[in-house]
């Protein structure tokens, strides 16, 4: 594997690490303000 080749390889698995990631944080996110207003009320 060249050098260029495994670049972007990391690149792309980290793209999709970080959409992934982003994805579970605004669930979750989500979630637990729920929960809180739940319990606020």
């Amino acid at each position: 594997m060249t050098e260029k080749a495994s670049t972007i390889l990391i690149n792309l698995s980290i793209f999709y690490i970080t959409i992934k990631c982003k994805d579970f944080l605004v669930f979750l996110f989500d979630y637990l303000k729920k929960g809180k207003f739940v319990v606020v009320k």
